[in-house]
């Protein structure tokens, strides 16, 4: 479902970043693009790299949904504190956003935001 020529997935970012975003949704808290961006930037001599972080997102976003998982991606944010334009274009294209309506966005991605950290909450096991 991908929209670019290229593929990320199975590359050493696209793992590194995934892990990042799994422990953040296990732990009840948000990743900055700017992390991201980092894990992107420390593995810049390996030639296999991503240098498009949103190609990256979007990517998992798509990979989240295929599973049946809420968008994962909804963890990643900007400076202000919310996601980028990335997050709401593929949401979207997906089909799990219809309005481009900033106040129906935030709303989108609150509950989003919600359903990530529902799915991934450590479980107590008896």
């Amino acid at each position: 479902m991908t929209t670019g020529g290229s593929t990320y997935r199975r590359t050493r970012g696209y793992q590194l970043v995934y892990c990042k975003l799994l422990g953040a949704a296990r732990d009840g808290r948000r990743v900055s693009y700017a992390e991201v961006s980092d894990i992107l930037g420390s593995l810049a001599a390996d030639p296999d790299m991503i240098s498009d972080a949103n190609q990256l997102l979007e990517e998992m976003s798509e990979d989240e949904h295929e599973a049946g998982r809420p968008m994962l991606t909804a963890l990643v944010v900007t400076g202000k504190s919310i996601p980028g334009d990335v997050f709401f274009s593929v949401a979207r294209r997906l089909g799990r956003l219809a309005s481009a309506d900033p106040a129906e966005e935030m709303k989108f991605w609150m509950a989003e935001e919600r359903s990530v950290y529902d799915t991934w909450k450590p479980r107590i096991r008896d």
